[in-house]
């Protein structure tokens, strides 16, 4: 099903075995790539996806919100929320990004959360955890205030700010499980590395490890298509060794992280660790990110008394997305 060549290291070849993935060529007709486990959503093995017509593997509704998605994106390279459709194998959650480096659309389902969560309390949650966060008049202040809100609207048992510089960072802000070790003060090392990884030379974005020590679900491709995909965009993207390795050292089993983007440079990330397994739902997710940002809002315009210098991802960091 995969051709021999070996992928580019910018490529994935694995996606969190979470839900489902398939991909299809630039004109959105036909499936170029499809994930191992997608039977468990679309009720059909890889090998009957391969180089089929999209037309006759989603709903009508879920294509027509797909193609007005893509008539209407503002950057090369984005992710957007299709909705949730009923699917073979159940009710889904599904996201679309768009693969510059292989020319794709690559559509994620996820099954959908068991949480009634509507976009209405996103708004009413979002509304009041942003008012108490322009409370803050120090960045101390609002930094400590971030970690605890977005402990408290997640459940991980940690929740830690991390700034970086041109010498190494530290941790300047934590909540945290007593059970887990006191990081505040401390650097990182696979943090440090971690945050090189996590840019790539792009604009970060945020991701989430739902289970470190589960089994990755293989990308299969037609014969005449690359062996991965630029999935940089996709939250459902496959774990990296140097990620493990990093969450291992912070004796984590799952970890969502957010970057700290402030006058347009990486200044620092938000890093959320739990010991046990967990998934954080697209409303969870939508939360965080949009709390991170409000937060790095504030902060550009209080006095600093905790500066970074730039680091090298600074020169790549273009506008920022909206994560769904």
């Amino acid at each position: 099903m995969t051709t021999s060549a070996a992928p580019s290291a910018d490529l994935s070849t694995t996606i969190q075995p979470l839900g489902g993935m398939i991909a299809c060529d630039a004109a959105g007709d036909r499936i170029t790539h499809v994930s191992e486990d997608i039977a468990n959503i679309l009720d059909r093995p890889p090998s009957a996806l391969l180089a089929a017509d999209l037309r006759t593997v989603l709903p009508r509704e879920l294509r027509h919100n797909f193609r007005n998605i893509r008539a209407l994106r503002r950057y090369k390279d984005d992710r957007h929320y299709v909705g949730r459709h009923t699917l073979p194998r159940g009710v889904c959650d599904v996201s679309v990004s768009w693969s510059a480096a292989t020319d794709h659309a690559v559509f994620e389902f996820e099954p959908a959360s068991g949480a009634l969560q509507t976009a209405d309390d996103f708004a009413v949650e979002l509304r009041g955890l942003s008012h108490e966060l322009r409370l803050a008049d120090s960045d101390t202040k609002l930094l400590d205030g971030l970690a605890g809100f977005l402990r408290m609207a997640t459940g991980y048992d940690s929740a830690v700010i991390y700034r970086f510089g041109p010498q190494g960072g530290d941790v300047v802000a934590e909540t945290r499980n007593t059970a887990r070790r006191r990081l505040m003060g401390q650097r990182l090392a696979a943090i440090e590395a971690l945050g090189d990884a996590l840019t790539g030379g792009r604009r970060p974005i945020l991701h989430f490890v739902a289970d470190v020590a589960a089994a990755q679900a293989p990308i299969c491709a037609a014969p005449d298509q690359p062996e991965g995909l630029d999935l940089y965009f996709c939250h459902l993207r496959g774990t990296t060794g140097a990620h493990k390795a990093a969450l291992a050292e912070l004796e984590a089993a799952a970890a969502m992280t957010a970057p700290l983007i402030m006058n347009s440079g990486l200044w620092g990330m938000v890093l959320l660790l739990n010991r046990a397994p967990r998934t954080p739902s697209r409303y969870i997710r939508l939360l965080s990110d949009a709390l991170a940002a409000l937060a790095c809002d504030r902060m550009e315009i209080l006095r600093p008394s905790l500066p970074a210098a730039p680091t090298a991802a600074d020169a790549c960091v273009t506008p920022r997305q909206k994560v769904c």
